[in-house]
């Protein structure tokens, strides 16, 4: 009987929830303030590859949802060179159509600092990606790999 009782509870909140649900989701004002702040803004990926599927999974939801708020996505292959990667990164801050943000998958911890130190200065945000670097980027999105090691262990 207990049993039936918590089912019969679980059940009646499911179905106001899947009712109010709507109305908070139609009052909140994220998805606007959201789309106001990335329209027409320009995101470029640089990773150390686009031949591997880490890349490739980036590539495209990072391109998937920068363009669904009305955004310009673009990536630069340096396949693996450091130097092709420094290149486009030179290239983009340098450009006319410069970007608004730059993603970073660094291949080490320096390669790119002082270029991504460059990038800011110029009112691009950096944001790194899986591959941490000595550089005070405006995000990190990726693991925390000083902790996975003892957990591992």
């Amino acid at each position: 009987m207990k049993l039936i009782r918590t089912l019969m509870a679980a059940a009646t909140a499911l179905a106001v929830t899947a009712f109010v649900a709507p109305t908070f989701a139609a009052d909140d004002p994220g998805p606007a303030a959201y789309a106001q702040a990335l329209k027409g803004k320009r995101v470029m990926l640089v990773p150390m590859a686009m031949g591997f599927d880490l890349a490739q999974g980036w590539t495209h939801f990072l391109k998937k949802e920068v363009e669904a708020w009305g955004g310009t996505f673009e990536t630069r292959d340096p396949n693996w060179v450091v130097d092709a990667g420094a290149q486009a990164i030179t290239d983009a801050i340098s450009s006319d159509t410069r970007p608004d943000v730059l993603i970073i998958h660094s291949p080490d911890l320096n390669s790119y600092a002082k270029l991504m130190k460059k990038a800011q200065a110029a009112g691009t945000y950096v944001i790194l990606v899986d591959n941490p670097a000595n550089f005070p980027a405006d995000a990190f999105v990726g693991s925390d790999w000083d902790w996975l090691g003892p957990l591992a262990a």
